[in-house]
């Protein structure tokens, strides 16, 4: 069991990084489980993206090729080269709010 501090930061990690009642909607979590068993929640979490820990779901950085954006307009090459510098996102996915 963990201490009350420790609680208290999966609790605010959780509730900021994952929706509750939308991955229990879609069958994540069980229907019997509560909103309040944030030990339960990071245990399904951990087994459903094969982390040891809840936290690691922050480390992984995703780069996105934005290829289209308003206002903006793409230019290729005669050679069928991308000409126009590309946007380049980086994301985490604790940004995406899965």
């Amino acid at each position: 069991m963990k201490n009350s501090i420790e609680i208290a930061c999966l609790k605010n990690y959780l509730k900021e990084h994952f929706d509750f009642s939308a991955l229990k909607k879609i069958g994540v979590f069980s229907k019997e489980m509560k909103c309040t068993d944030y030990e339960g929640q990071a245990k399904r979490i951990c087994a459903l993206f094969g982390y040891e820990s809840v936290y690691e779901y922050s480390k992984h950085e995703i780069r996105c090729h934005i290829s289209y954006a308003e206002d903006r307009t793409i230019e290729v090459n005669k050679d069928g080269q991308l000409s126009t510098t590309p946007f380049v996102e980086v994301v985490f996915p604790n940004q995406l709010h899965i």
